[in-house]
């Protein structure tokens, strides 16, 4: 009887893994792209919780996504656009969620109009912009986020590195930054020298004299800055270090 029990045992075992191993998964390559107008449209919203985003302007009405999407038939990613009123939804869903460490991902280029404001959601991939004029709000939990910006932006990242670079701007703006276990580096141009509060478990050190000297403290925050100061800017880093970077004026 034991010999039998064993027997089924073993059939049904070998079921399990035939099935678990006979799923294709030959990996793809799939071009997704999508433009149109948005000479009406005031906010984009994109989510991509695998792959890259790399963002850049133009000067024509015209929004373009052009993704590549890496699949197998399993994990088949589908580009969805939906306009409610004056904002513009972009979402990549798949058949099934891939799981942390395969090898499914859509990375992502963008060409948005200046005066679009962008929200965007982004995991398992990194966030990359050139010099761009437009007010960007970002949120991942494992991303490294890089932005040059001459706008408002609110970033935060939980496990990734903050990078901004602060664009000559015709008015002061408010930026604010937070991440829980990456870094952050606050790139900045003299002439245009921020106000910063820093709320920090980590260490903050910084290139300028001049911001080190307008350094005060008042219980958790500190602050940097001076009757001069321009654009103001909010840091939180609970474990990460932070950089005040004064760069050369170009």
């Amino acid at each position: 009887m034991l010999y039998l029990n064993t027997k089924i045992v073993t059939l049904i075992l070998l079921c399990i893994s035939t099935q678990l191993f006979s799923r294709d998964d030959t990996i793809t390559l799939e071009r997704l792209h999508y433009e149109k107008d948005v000479s009406e449209i005031k906010k984009i919203k994109i989510v991509n919780n695998f792959g890259n985003i790399r963002i850049r302007n133009t000067d024509q009405d015209n929004f373009v996504f052009h993704g590549v999407s890496q699949f197998s038939k399993t994990y088949q990613a589908q580009l969805i656009a939906e306009q409610s009123n004056n904002q513009l939804f972009i979402s990549l869903k798949y058949i099934n969620s891939p799981a942390i460490d395969s090898l499914e991902r859509v990375d992502v280029a963008l060409l948005v109009p200046k005066y679009i404001e962008l929200d965007i959601e982004i995991d398992k991939g990194h966030l990359t912009t050139k010099k761009i004029k437009n007010i960007i709000k970002v949120r991942s939990q494992y991303s490294h986020l890089t932005v040059k910006s001459s706008n408002a932006v609110d970033l935060y990242s939980y496990n990734g590195d903050i990078n901004l670079t602060m664009l000559n701007r015709n008015e002061p703006k408010s930026l604010k930054l937070q991440t829980q276990k990456g870094q952050i580096n606050l790139n900045y141009h003299k002439k245009q020298t921020p106000s910063v509060s820093i709320i920090s478990g980590g260490t903050t050190t910084s290139n300028s004299v001049a911001m080190l000297k307008n350094k005060k403290k008042n219980k958790r925050t500190t602050y940097y800055k001076d009757k001069k100061s321009f654009d103001r800017v909010e840091i939180q880093s609970d474990t990460g270090s932070i950089q005040l970077i004064e760069i050369e004026q170009r």
